[in-house]
């Protein structure tokens, strides 16, 4: 069935590279998913910091979406119990599934005053808070295709810690807008978690605005238009 719909567009749209290249067997011809350009602007880092209740000295690192299994909450907890006290965790989002074994982690490592809960639905109108007041994004997966919470830090210009798997790597230059580690090495995540970041301030959002560009709709539409007027010419 797959199959048999797949050859019968003349285009597919795909998240991450993994899955084009699942699909380049059935059809040559796929675009990216651009980014999404009408999410609201962030707040200031300070105003958003205080809206959650966060120091203004603390280093804050995010976790932000539906929390299942598969996107290794455990295995960051476990992480931020190395560093120290001043680095702080927001979890953001709703947890598909038992919330007590990230509790019972929380409390055997006595994380109760270093972790922030929002164990609920995020509306649109406050992603740009949770994303003003960290200092990066941690997506410490341990499988995956892809993220769609990877385009929010874009967006919002936040470095992203993650997990080499997937597609996740697309959107990171490492030491500018993100880093990446093994999954599941806990090890890694700490040091990558507590290490300086040392680049130039320019040379980061130079970073950002290229990778930027490169998943804009205007893009996008230009390999479209590309993909149409090949189309056509071949079907002359």
């Amino acid at each position: 069935m797959t199959e048999r719909f797949l050859r019968a567009v003349d285009g597919v749209v795909t998240l991450s590279q993994p899955v084009s290249e699942v699909l380049s067997a059935w059809h040559p011809h796929t675009l990216f998913h651009p980014l999404y350009d009408h999410l609201a602007s962030a707040v200031g880092q300070k105003e958003a910091r205080r809206k959650l209740g966060l120091d203004d000295k603390a280093h804050v690192h995010l976790f932000f979406g539906l929390i299942r299994p598969y996107k290794g909450l455990h295995v960051l907890l476990e992480a931020l119990a190395r560093l120290p006290k001043d680095h702080v965790l927001v979890v953001a989002g709703e947890c598909y599934g038992s919330w007590e074994p990230y509790a019972k982690l929380i409390a055997q490592h006595r994380l109760e005053n270093r972790v922030v809960v929002h164990n609920e639905f995020i509306d649109d109108r406050d992603v740009p808070v949770y994303f003003a007041a960290a200092d990066n994004l941690v997506l410490p997966y341990v499988e995956a295709s892809q993220s769609g919470v990877t385009a929010l830090a874009l967006h919002h210009e936040r470095k992203v810690i993650a997990s080499d798997v997937g597609d996740l790597s697309n959107s990171i230059v490492p030491e500018l807008t993100g880093r990446l580690v093994p999954p599941s090495n806990i090890s890694a995540l700490s040091e990558a978690m507590s290490k300086p970041w040392l680049a130039q301030s320019a040379d980061i959002d130079a970073a950002f605005k290229q990778i930027k560009k490169r998943l804009s709709w205007s893009e996008w539409a230009a390999q479209l238009t590309q993909q149409v007027e090949s189309d056509s010419s071949a079907a002359r």
